[in-house]
């Protein structure tokens, strides 16, 4: 079956599944922690609260807004929220610090990270190209640029690293050759804005970690009442995902109308960006086993870069569990 087949095939799978009537009562309430604010890395979410696939399996989500400067770990620890979306690093170091949690499913089955450059500049497209320039890096993301540096065996000082936020002003001024990004999002934006793009992707080199990884406490899988919340909640997000990843214009839609009104979104990048997801969100093991899945390979490849960066990663920190149970419902298979 094609791509293009699978997805309908989902869609439909989702549609024909039976619609489990709860009153409001009954419903039982829970909050995701997102990654950041409420843009197309949300897109699968808001569609489970539009088409309501959260209340059919009986829950009243709650979607948390995030941002630059919130470590998401610290609210599923306090049990603020059943679940976060994070990056593995972050989990690691948490649980370095006193925190127990667990992984769970991995939204992006490759990283999205990369070094972004303009063509009208310095254009890089591999990590040698990098050598001599000044790279724009986030104090948040020093640990992946130090490991990505050690994976392709390049000097740390043999590149000028120039501290910047999350704007990319420095980048369009000239201020940096390069800036550490995402592939779905501040390369889109850049396009967007009409600068032509070259860029370094860290899974193409090296990088193979998972990323965009949903994070829970370990002793939610314990707890009877919690494990079944999170069972509802990924069968419903992975139908909000299927659906995104077939309309990536819906998506975009409610995350520019609806759910990041006012966040000063651009519809055209927002798609853009919903439709860059999907190659990172699809290969090979999702299709046989469902979006979210980790692989063996996938768990050990990280846990090796992870300990290359200095952190204390083990496999045991990731499970499929929930995401076994929540595949028994016909509309998430």
């Amino acid at each position: 079956m094609n791509r293009r087949g699978f997805i309908s095939s989902c869609i439909a799978g989702s549609l024909a599944m039976g619609t489990r009537a709860f009153a409001d009562t009954q419903l039982r309430p829970c909050s995701y922690q997102l990654s950041w604010i409420k843009n197309f890395q949300g897109a699968g979410e808001y569609i489970a609260k539009a088409k309501g696939f959260f209340r059919e399996q009986g829950l009243d989500v709650t979607l948390l807004a995030g941002g630059p400067t919130m470590p998401h770990e610290p609210v599923v620890m306090s049990g603020k929220a059943l679940v976060a979306q994070t990056m593995p690093d972050n989990t690691v170091m948490a649980n370095m610090h006193g925190a127990t949690l667990k992984v769970i499913g991995a939204g992006y089955q490759k990283s999205p990270f990369c070094i972004a450059s303009l063509l009208s500049g310095h254009p890089m497209r591999t990590p040698q190209d990098m050598i001599g320039r000044r790279i724009g890096v986030q104090s948040v993301n020093l640990v992946v640029w130090r490991t990505f540096l050690r994976l392709n065996h390049i000097e740390p000082a043999s590149i000028t690293v120039v501290p910047v936020q999350f704007d990319m002003a420095p980048l369009i001024a000239g201020d940096v050759d390069g800036f550490f990004g995402y592939l779905n999002d501040n390369v889109v934006h850049l396009e967007v804005a009409g600068h032509q793009t070259a860029v370094v992707p860290f899974a193409r080199f090296g990088y193979t970690v998972m990323g965009a990884t949903l994070v829970v406490r370990a002793d939610s899988l314990q707890d009877p009442a919690r494990r079944a919340m999170l069972v509802s909640f990924m069968r419903a997000d992975i139908q909000g995902w299927q659906a995104a990843i077939a309309d990536p214009a819906l998506g975009a839609d409610l995350t520019v109308n609806t759910f990041g009104k006012g966040n000063g979104l651009d519809l055209k990048a927002e798609e853009q960006s919903c439709r860059a997801s999907n190659d990172l969100m699809m290969n090979a093991d999702t299709h046989s086993k469902g979006l979210f899945w980790m692989s063996d390979a996938s768990i050990a490849d990280t846990v090796r870069i992870l300990r290359l960066g200095g952190l204390a990663a083990s496999p045991d920190m990731f499970t499929n569990e929930i995401l076994v149970e929540a595949r028994q419902d016909a509309a998430t298979r």
